[in-house]
């Protein structure tokens, strides 16, 4: 298969999925309480907000209805039941069905922030499951699993971005520095508000 940059994503996603998979199933019982970088969210909070998303954008990208379509707020819909690691899988496996549907990298999605080419979707879900899996390893005391490469374009992709967006329009806190040690899932999320240290 011929590399373009729309497979790139596709398999970044598609990798990254894959790795917070992993690691919410590695998640004990006594640890889907805990903190995470977000605040006022627990562990469980972020991954049902991550399920929640991922059926956004599936929903968005099939032109189905989804129940929880209307709110990102884990405070409000709980999309994890009782085995969170299948629900997070699930969600995840038809997301990238969604993807896989001839046409979805060019078709017009219509999400809560706008309307964008599938591509620019793809971008944005590799972005949040970067950062968000980030605050989950963070949480957890465990160091980032994701591949460098992966999030290096993902960085490059929301540096573009934002600086498109004025800052008082931006959906996330304002920048934080990265130490010079960083890794690129780090200044990922440094970028994106998160205290790394």
């Amino acid at each position: 298969m011929t590399e373009t940059p729309t497979r790139t994503v596709l398999d970044d996603l598609a990798s990254t999925i894959a790795t917070v998979a992993d690691l919410v199933a590695t998640i004990g019982p006594d640890h889907w309480q805990a903190a995470t970088p977000c605040p006022a969210w627990t562990a469980r909070d972020l991954v049902n907000h991550l399920v929640l998303g991922t059926r956004l954008c599936t929903a968005a990208l099939t032109g189905t209805s989804e129940s929880a379509a209307g709110t990102l707020d884990p405070a409000l819909v709980d999309a994890l039941g009782a085995d969170p690691a299948s629900a997070y899988r699930s969600a995840g496996e038809a997301l990238l069905a969604a993807f896989g549907r001839p046409g979805a990298a060019d078709r017009i999605v219509h999400m809560p922030f706008g309307a964008v080419p599938g591509t620019v979707a793809a971008h944005l879900r590799l972005t949040e499951e970067l950062v968000h899996g980030w605050d989950l390893a963070t949480a957890l005391g465990t160091r980032p699993p994701f591949t460098d490469a992966a999030a290096e374009r993902a960085l490059a992709f929301t540096r573009a971005t934002l600086s498109e967006v004025p800052a008082d329009r931006s959906p996330f806190a304002p920048p934080r520095p990265a130490p010079a040690t960083a890794i690129p899932v780090e200044q990922l999320a440094a970028l994106l508000g998160r205290p790394v240290r």
